[in-house]
Parts: C-alpha cells; structure tokens; sequence
C-alpha cells in the first residue's frame, strides 16, 4: 500500500477523532464541575506486524490511533452563585452520591432538596455521608455548611459531607452526566475545602477550544492534499510509466 496515503489516511482518522473529543468538550463549557478530556495517541501496531520479524517502529506505514483519552482533573473557576445547597470543591475530591447501580463521584456541587429533605443531585441520586447514608435536612431550617464538609442547623450539626478520590488515578473513568467511577479502592480526602454558595464551572476553555478548532481544520486540509497528491501520483504512474515507447 502507498505509505503516503496510509499515513494520510490514518492522521485523517485520528483528527476525526480529536474533533469528537473537542465537540464533547465544548458542549460541556457550561457545566459545573465538568472536566474536559484530552487525547493521547500512539502508533497502531496490529498482532501480525508485530510477529513480523522484519517489523521495525521506523516503518513508514504506521499510522496514529486514539491510545486513551486523558481526564483534564485541573480545578476550573470557582464563582458565586448565594444558593445554600451549591457547593463548590476547591483542591482535591469528589462528591459521593448513590447512583442505580452504586456509587459514583462527582465535582458538580448543584445540590437538590428532595420532599423528604434529602440532600441529591440534579438526576436525583442522594448525597452521602462519611457512614455512607443519605444526607438528609430539614427543609424548614437554613443550612449552613463548613468548609470541611460539616452541615450545621440550629448550631448543631446534622450530617458530614465527605470528598473521595481514587488511590489509583489511572482507574478513573466517567460514567456519563458528569459522573465519575473507579474500580480500585477509595480514599478519603482529609483536607477538605468546599464552599457553600459557590459552584465549580467547567475547566474547559472556548477560546482555546477554538484556536484547536482552527488549527485540526487546516491539518486536515493538509491531510487532504496529501491524498489527493497520492493519487495523482499514482495516476501519473499507470499513465506515463506504463507507456511503450517506440
């Protein structure tokens, strides 16, 4: 196969892929606690090249593939917002919350007052405590809350809002609005920081999500050229190379 399409092709295909990164990412500008991903690419090796004794990572045929996308965990501005169950995470950790299907971990601080005064998440999932239940407040009463996570009524104390963060950072993965899971143990965080009245935005950048924008549209257009200069090529040899000559 030509290395010079191959090669074209497959940077086609990873800037593809870039864009769906960066689409998601701007879609997502305007949700608290959201973190934006990044993408990681390394040469695609199939099985049978790398059996091949003759495989070397100098090859002209290899071609970018999407490796793992990386989480951007950088702390995203903090702004106010005077609502008493909006908290804000300043420095490490997660909020936990019961899902459907188990816990999941959130930086998103726009909290809920459900009915039966339990403290939840906009899709209804109940915040937890250090022993793990529910959260739960009388509605009737302000609330106040520490910036280490107590919750305090009346002048007494009602509950603790603990923050999690995995021992293995590489075991984290989301789990879809704006939610976070991990397979490997977790650890409490024992600095606390969270702020009442304030959310965390997104730590996406539009202005920096569009110069990227920019700069994936003109490698594709280089990208393009490439191939249809391939082909030309390619043209050219079947037309000309291929001639008789008297």
């Amino acid at each position: 196969m030509d290395p010079l399409l191959t090669a074209a092709a497959g940077g086609l295909r990873s800037r593809s892929e870039s864009l769906d990164i960066l689409a998601n990412n701007l879609s997502n500008a305007n949700t608290s606690g959201f973190k934006g991903d990044l993408e990681h690419f390394a040469p695609y090796i199939s099985a049978g090249a790398q059996a091949d004794p003759a495989f070397s990572m100098n090859s002209p045929n290899l071609i970018p593939d999407l490796d793992k996308n990386w989480i951007d965990f950088t702390q995203g501005i903090v702004e106010r917002t005077d609502r008493n169950l909006d908290l804000a995470i300043t420095g490490k950790g997660f909020f936990s919350v019961q899902g459907p299907q188990g816990k999941l971990y959130t930086r998103n601080g726009n909290f809920q007052l459900s009915r039966e005064g339990t403290v939840t998440s906009a899709q209804g999932y109940t915040l937890l405590q250090t022993d793990g239940t529910a959260l739960k407040i009388d509605p009737t009463l302000s609330v106040e809350i520490a910036s280490n996570g107590e919750v305090i009524q009346q002048g007494q104390p009602v509950g603790t809002i603990p923050l999690f963060e995995p021992s293995d950072p590489e075991s984290i993965s989301k789990f879809g609005l704006n939610y976070f899971k991990w397979s490997g143990p977790t650890t409490a965080v024992n600095e606390i920081a969270v702020r009442q009245g304030f959310l965390e935005g997104a730590n996406v950048s539009p202005a920096q999500s569009a110069v990227r924008l920019v700069n994936i549209m003109r490698q594709f257009e280089s990208l393009q050229k490439a191939i249809s200069l391939s082909s030309e090529m390619n043209r050219h040899a079947v037309e000309e190379v291929a001639k008789v000559t008297g």
